[in-house]
Parts: C-alpha cells; structure tokens; sequence
C-alpha cells in the first residue's frame, strides 16, 4: 500500500484487492482518485471515491447478491427484493405504520434514558445502555451509507421536533417569503430545474412565482387560486392541486431545522457544490417519474406520506432509461404497458411509505418511483412537505461523500505502507 497527503486528504493507493481494498491508480494532482481508489480527510469521516468505481465495481457486485438473496456483507440487515407489481400489491393493501414498508431496512431511536435498576440478585446491570444501543444504531448507519445502500431511520429526537415544531405558522414565519416557481401537472411528473421552470421548459402548466405563504393559504382555505402562465398571458384559475413546488432554503433560517442536520447522522453530510438543502411542498396526489440522483440523497417527510418504489442502479437494464434523459424511465410503473416494455416484469426493488418523522436515505444512481399521496387524506394541514439534502461534491471522476472509519483506515494504510 501506497499514502501520500495532498491539501488535506490522505490519498491512498493499494496495489492489489483484498477484502475491505481496493486497487488502481490515483490522480493526486486535483485529489480525484481513480478506479477502486480512496482518499480520505485525515480529519474527518468525508472521503473522495471514483464514481466509475461505484458504477464498474461494486453496484454490479451488490446486485448479484441482491439477486440470489445473499448477505451484502458480514452482518448486512437482509434485503429482499420483489418484481413491481409484487411491491405495488403490498403497498396497496398497507395501511398502518407498522406495515408501511418492503424490504428496506428500518434503524429506530428511542429517547434516551436512565438505565434500569437492577431487580434480580446477581443481575449487576451490565446490559447495553441506550446511549450505548443509540451509538450502536451509527455504527449501523454507517456501514450501510459507506456501502450505498438504501434505509429508513426512525424517531430520531431532532427530527421528532421538526415534524412537531414546523407547523404551518412556524413555516410561515420561518419560510413564508421563499418563492419558486412551481408545475401544475395531470399526468406523470418529471424532475425539472428552476431555470427550466422559469423559462416553462417543464411537462405541466408553469406557474408565477409563488410563495410558501400563498400555498399555507390554498391549503387552509381547501381552495386553490394561482396565477398560470399561458401563451404569455397570466389568468387566474382554479387547480386541482396537482402542484409540485420546490425552493433552496438556508439550513440556518429556522431553528429546528438547523438543529435537524446538526446532528448525526444527518450532520455528517458533505456540503454540496448545487442544489442543496430544498423544501418541496404540495397541495394533492402526484406521480414522479422514476429516475436517479447524481448524489446521494437525505429525504426527511415533515408532513403527509410519500410512496417510493426503489430499483438498484443495475435494474435499469429491466425500465427502458429514456434515450434523451437517460437518468429518466419511460415506464409509468403503475402501467407499465409490458407488451411495449416486455423486460419491465423482470425488474426488482423495495418500497417504503415515508410517514411524518421518516428520514429515507437514497444512495447515488439508486432509481426511485415517488407517489405524493394526497395530503387531504394524509395530514391535517391540508399539504405535504418533504426536506430534501444532497450530500457530496464532484470533483471529475471523484465524489467527496461519507465514509465510516475513514480517519481510522488512513492511519493504518500509513502505518502499514511506513513498515
């Protein structure tokens, strides 16, 4: 093994694979390593990893695993995959919490507390504390974030206060005057930028600007006047609350949500070069077409409930990516027309119904199909507003993101390439 330190990072280069190694070469000039290669922030848990790597080397490898049903790696909580209309099937019929997910693996929190006194004679109350059980649950996280894997994180206390606290008059107060323009859609929605929706390149009726404060209003009042713009024209008429708005928001604006990515796990996000930290809000039902991120991604549902289907990176061999917007599918998942699209009854995935306090963790290149279910059904403030956090900057090939043990691993490549 091979380190050399370059502005900071450790940038470490391992001649052959074994497990827990990797192997090939490292562009130390820009800190961008290549194929199967690390670099780690010798004072932090950030790490740089080859995006090729990620695509070329492990996602093929985790989806044989995926496949056959094998442990992703020694103590992996189990994964198991289902065909579409399999995950659609059950994901239909759920209706409580404790049903509201398929093969995602779930890590719950509990508030800490005072260990127990001891009751039985001999019993010296050495059983595992819950900061002990809290600190074990990272460790967990962690595993799974490093090996880019899908999971569902649970009564997590700073975000218990964000669903509590970020009420429609603390929204309003906090982020009333934040204005984007918005898609009114009938159909299946795509992702879209705000300059693409600012110059009405967008699938739906674009609107003006809009502010979080008039959609409090449209949903308090169950009505929905906006202003559309048509053929250069703006009239006001009344939606049927198909409308997807999404804004970038300052983590510090308000006080619970700042405290939120405070904290680990979500404090152990990479800042990103774009598209950071947004709030995406809705007043009814919407369908998102399914499609990947380039990095990964931290979703937390503050209010109303959210169905995603989700799909290995390797699955896109089984839902047609769009030739034009490859990151995109062309299959409307609940009908999927398998005549034209005859591979899609192969495809496999997971499914989770994101409820008011879930944090959902989608790894880069992960696909995800998204059901904003209609609020008026799902909260009791008449919309649904999700949180949502890219972590990770590029840099060429490279990807800065999370990796446990990282400062750990360095000093022990040191050690060993000094011997």
């Amino acid at each position: 093994a091979m380190a050399t330190a370059f502005l900071g990072w450790l940038v470490v280069v391992t001649a052959g694979h074994s497990a827990g190694s990797t192997e090939g070469q490292c562009e130390v000039a820009d800190g961008t390593c290549g194929l199967g290669v690390w670099s780690m922030h010798n004072e932090s848990n950030h790490c740089i990893v080859s995006r090729t790597y990620l695509d070329e080397y492990v996602y093929p490898r985790q989806f044989k695993r995926l496949r056959k049903g094998s442990p992703l790696f020694e103590g992996a909580p189990a994964f198991k995959s289902l065909s579409i209309a399999q995950l659609f099937h059950y994901a239909n019929r759920t209706d409580t919490s404790s049903l509201a997910t398929g093969g995602v693996p779930i890590f719950s929190f509990t508030e800490k507390r005072a260990p127990e006194i001891p009751d039985t004679p001999g019993d010296d109350g050495s059983r595992e504390s819950p900061e002990e059980a809290h600190d074990g649950l990272l460790g967990e996280i962690a595993k799974l974030v490093t090996s880019r894997l899908p999971f569902v994180i649970r009564g997590l206390a700073t975000v218990n206060a964000l669903v509590e606290g970020l009420n429609p008059e603390r929204l309003k107060a906090s982020f009333g005057e934040t204005s984007s323009f918005a898609n009114i859609y009938t159909g299946m929605m795509s992702g879209c930028s705000d300059a693409a929706r600012r110059s009405g390149d967008c699938a739906g009726d674009a609107t003006a600007e809009l502010t979080v404060e008039s959609l409090l209003t449209a949903a308090r009042k169950n009505q929905d006047p906006v202003v559309v713009s048509r053929d250069g024209e703006t009239a006001k008429k009344s939606v049927d609350r198909n409308l997807y708005f999404s804004a970038a928001i300052d983590v510090g604006t308000d006080g619970f949500v700042e405290a939120t990515y405070s904290n680990p796990p979500l404090s152990w996000i990479p800042s990103t070069q774009y598209d950071n930290l947004r709030l995406r809000l809705g007043l009814g039902a919407l369908q998102y077409r399914a499609h990947f991120d380039g990095l990964d991604n931290y979703v937390i549902q503050v209010d109303g409930t959210k169905l995603f289907i989700l799909l290995h990176p390797q699955e896109r061999k089984y839902i047609y990516p769009l030739r034009n917007e490859p990151r995109r599918s062309r299959v409307d998942f609940r009908n999927p027309k398998i005549k034209r699209n005859p591979k899609f009854s192969k495809a496999r995935g997971f499914w989770h119904r994101l409820l008011p306090g879930d944090v959902l963790f989608l790894p880069k290149s992960w696909w995800h199909y998204v059901e904003s279910e209609d609020p008026r059904e799902s909260s009791r403030n008449g919309y649904w507003l999700t949180l949502t956090r890219h972590a990770g900057q590029l840099r060429g090939d490279g990807m800065v993101t999370f990796c446990a043990g990282g400062g750990a691993a360095a000093k022990a490549v040191l050690e060993t390439s000094s011997a």
